[in-house]
């Protein structure tokens, strides 16, 4: 009788451990900053996950704002390099200075690549300009 509980206790914390595991990879999600993704769109393929912070609207597109990286936040000479990423989303957008964590692929356009994403989640406010 002993044996057969200690052999239960032992499945059951597998057990546990397991959905433990797998549960945890739904919810990690690696965060690739603006500089690395736009450095090489073409690298990465499938869905991703990229912090930035919300720094431009598309004047053509409605639907596109530009993320700048958030080590850009540091720079505060007026002659910064800040490229932008272009993102193009369905749903409300976000304001300029929104910390944003955006979910979604690479898309080829004319002239490059747009990142389209399915999902977006605003972190925090950060104090742009003057």
């Amino acid at each position: 009788m002993k044996r057969s509980l200690r052999t239960s206790l032992l499945v059951a914390a597998l057990a546990m451990a397991g959905l433990v595991a797998l549960g945890g990879c739904n919810e990690s999600k690696t965060l690739i900053n603006v500089n690395e993704a736009s450095a090489d769109p073409a690298a990465y393929s499938g869905v991703i996950s990229i912090v930035g912070v919300t720094k431009a609207f598309s004047r053509t597109d409605t639907t596109v704002f530009g993320l700048m990286d958030l080590k850009e936040l540091q720079c505060t000479t007026p002659n910064c390099n800040q490229p932008l990423l272009p993102v193009k989303y369905q749903g409300p957008l976000p304001q300029i200075g929104d910390e944003v964590h955006v979910t979604g692929s690479f898309t080829q356009v004319q002239g490059g690549y747009v990142f389209t994403a399915s999902e977006l989640k605003i972190v925090r406010q950060h104090r742009l300009g003057g």
